[in-house]
């Protein structure tokens, strides 16, 4: 890392408290020339002095540099393979006293895990039973957690739902869709800074023994050693024979790990390995 990048890297420690120079260097760079270019800067020394006395700008970059995007049901492949398949074994497969638990740990807006308690509550209502739950989203941008809480949405987040889903789930109000309390208050949102060593997994969720846990597109925008900490963390938090999802362009971070086992159907699903294939 050069020396912009590191002092960049300095300013934001101190004004975020948020260690930004375990990032992927392409993406940094990237997005710093983005900022640039949004704030008609030239050069980046300009940038750094800008960037130093801005508290907006500050602002600005850690959200540039927290993926924000997201869908509801976004990946249809792995939603469908939830719904049909994952979903429906780990219902049969669990004890009774204790509930389903699920990470989502880069859950920007909240569409990821409320994506997941939609498909629960759905069978629920074809079981015809109750389903203990509990969904976990964190993320490290406070601005998506609060914005997750809220549950408001536009149409491109909500695009790819069956419309029986949005008609059910959703309060649509002019332009805006608002997800029902119904489905909010299965979803426990927190802070959590994935590269940071002291924290294993979601402070609500005290333990780990996750049945699910998403970590999709996050690993690509870290450097190697970050990717091996984070990788491990989940495997450590996740119950044997749980499943892990990643990004596409992640799987071969993690096909030949010891502890996984790739499930195929040509996706980026991992299960937990059992103890005697450990």
């Amino acid at each position: 890392m050069n020396q912009d990048l590191l002092r960049i890297s300095e300013i934001m420690l101190k004004k975020t408290n948020r260690n930004v120079s375990s990032l992927n260097i392409d993406f940094f760079k990237n997005t710093i020339n983005d900022r640039q270019l949004k704030c008609g800067i030239k050069t980046v020394s300009e940038y750094i002095n800008f960037l130093e006395n801005d508290i907006n700008e500050i602002n600005a970059l850690s959200q540039q540099l927290s993926n924000t995007t997201s869908q509801f049901f976004r990946d249809d492949l792995t939603f469908s393979l939830l719904e049909y398949t994952l979903l429906p074994h780990l219902i049969i497969q669990h004890d009774k006293k204790r509930e389903i638990r699920v990470w989502s740990t880069a859950c920007a807006l909240g569409q990821e895990p409320y994506s997941v308690a939609i498909l629960l509550e759905e069978l629920q209502g074809k079981l015809g039973t109750i389903i203990p739950y509990r969904i976990f989203g964190t993320d490290i941008s406070e601005y998506a957690l609060t914005q997750a809480q809220k549950g408001i949405y536009d149409f491109n987040d909500v695009e790819k739902a069956k419309l029986k889903v949005v008609e059910h789930y959703f309060t649509k109000k002019d332009k805006s869709y608002f997800l029902n309390d119904s489905v909010k208050k299965h979803v426990h949102f927190s802070k959590l800074d994935l590269v940071d060593e002291n924290s294993l997994h979601p402070i609500d969720g005290i333990y780990g023994g996750f049945d699910l846990i998403f970590c999709c597109n996050v690993l690509i925008y870290y450097q190697p050693k970050q990717q091996r900490l984070i990788i491990d963390k989940l495997i450590g938090a996740l119950a044997v024979n749980g499943f892990l999802i990643i990004g596409e362009a992640e799987r071969l971070l993690v096909t030949h790990h010891d502890q996984l086992k790739h499930l195929g159907f040509n996706t980026s699903i991992f299960q937990r390995k059992s103890r005697k294939s450990e």
